[in-house]
């Protein structure tokens, strides 16, 4: 059962973060998360294979920062850590992003 946790970091934003306990990602697979259209599993449920890449495209627009914990057979955790202003980020003042 996926578990969200959500919180304020002081002056340097906010942290939401969500953790599974399904299989994990393969290390091997871990660098195709954000690619669009990339299937882990060609026998898997069809899909349009976007959806971490628009999160990606979406949380760079705010300044957001989208970083990953996967450990095979123990599950993931995916973690959102917003700016603490967004409207800098929008006009540039300083904001940058990363995936991880």
């Amino acid at each position: 059962m996926p578990l969200a946790t959500a919180r304020r970091r002081g002056t340097a934003g906010g942290i939401l973060a969500v953790t599974d306990n399904g299989p994990g990602i393969p290390l091997e697979k871990q660098n195709l998360l954000f690619r669009e259209f990339a299937r882990f599993d060609p026998g898997a449920a069809e899909g349009s294979e976007i959806g971490l890449a628009i999160r990606q495209h979406i949380a760079h627009a705010l300044g957001a920062v989208i970083t990953y914990k996967s450990t095979p057979g123990c599950g993931s955790t995916f973690t959102l850590w917003l700016p603490r202003d967004p409207a800098a980020a929008l006009t540039g003042d300083g904001a940058t992003s990363t995936t991880t």
